[in-house]
C-alpha cells in the first residue's frame, strides 16, 4: 500500500510514482565546501525514463573524453632540481594512453639565477613494457626538448608536444616546439623538431611521462610547472 506525506506547502512526497523535482531544495542546502572529488556523487536519470540511479562524477570524465579529447593527467605543482646530472622533475603517472590514440603534453621550464650556465628539459615515456627515453637533455643543451641560453639571469619558456597514433608507418611521429624567453625580453634557443631522430616509439599503453632536467651550475635551478596531459579518441 502506498503513503503520500504533505509538507507545510502542500507538496506531496510519495513512496510509489514520483516526487516532482521542483520540491528538491538545492538552496538551502549546505554547500560541500570543498572541489568536486573523484567518488562524490550525483544523481541521474538513466536513458530519461524515469529510471533514477547515482552516479560518481568519475564517469564525467569519460563521457567527455568520449567527445575526442580526455585529460589524462598531469602535475601542477612547480618542481625544481640543480642537479648537474639528469634527474626527474615532475611526473604525470597513473596514465593509460593506448598506441591508437593521439596525446600532446606541455609544460613550463624555468632557470634560476645564482651561476652561468644552460639548463635543460628531456623527456621519458613509460610503457605497459618498460621505459623509452625520448629526449636526454645535457649541459650543453644538446639533445633536449628545451633548453635556455647560459646567461646568468632568470629566463622561462617551455615545452609543447604532439604524438600521434603509434601505429604501423607511424612509430616516430612526434612534433614539438620548445621556447626560452630571458629577462630582457629577447627570445633564446627556440627549438623545433619533426621526430625523435633515434628510434621508433614504444607501442604499448602510456602510464607514465616524466619531464627530466639538467643544469650546469648546481647554483642554478632548473624548474618544470604545469605539466598537462591530454589524449584524443583514436581515428
Amino acid at each position: 500500500m502506498g503513503w503520500t506525506f504533505y509538507n507545510s506547502s502542500g507538496q506531496q512526497l510519495k513512496n510509489t510514482g514520483a516526487t516532482a523535482i521542483t520540491y528538491l531544495d538545492i538552496d538551502g542546502a549546505t554547500d560541500i565546501g570543498a572541489d568536486i572529488a573523484n567518488g562524490d556523487l550525483l544523481i541521474i536519470d538513466d536513458g530519461a525514463g524515469g529510471t533514477n540511479r547515482k552516479t560518481t562524477v568519475d564517469r564525467l570524465k569519460t563521457y567527455i573524453g568520449s567527445a575526442g579529447v580526455t585529460r589524462e593527467g598531469g602535475d601542477t605543482g612547480e618542481n625544481t632540481s640543480t642537479s648537474t646530472s639528469v634527474a626527474n622533475l615532475t611526473t604525470a603517472s597513473s596514465l593509460n594512453i593506448l598506441a591508437a590514440s593521439p596525446f600532446q603534453y606541455s609544460v613550463d621550464g624555468r632557470r634560476g639565477t645564482g651561476a652561468s650556465g644552460c639548463v635543460a628539459h628531456g623527456l621519458t615515456l613509460t610503457t605497459s613494457g618498460g621505459d623509452s627515453t625520448i629526449r636526454v637533455p645535457t649541459a650543453a643543451t644538446s639533445g633536449g626538448l628545451w633548453a635556455t641560453s647560459s646567461g646568468d639571469e632568470v629566463q622561462s619558456g617551455g615545452t609543447w608536444a604532439h604524438f600521434g597514433a603509434r601505429v604501423s608507418n607511424y612509430l616516430q611521429n612526434m612534433t614539438f616546439l620548445g621556447k626560452a624567453r630571458r629577462d630582457n625580453g629577447g627570445e633564446t634557443n627556440t627549438v623545433t623538431n619533426g621526430g625523435d631522430n633515434n628510434a621508433a616509439f614504444p607501442t604499448g599503453a602510456i602510464t607514465d611521462v616524466d619531464i627530466i632536467g639538467i643544469t650546469a651550475s648546481a647554483s642554478a635551478l632548473v624548474g618544470a610547472d604545469e605539466l598537462q596531459i591530454h589524449s584524443f579518441s583514436a581515428s
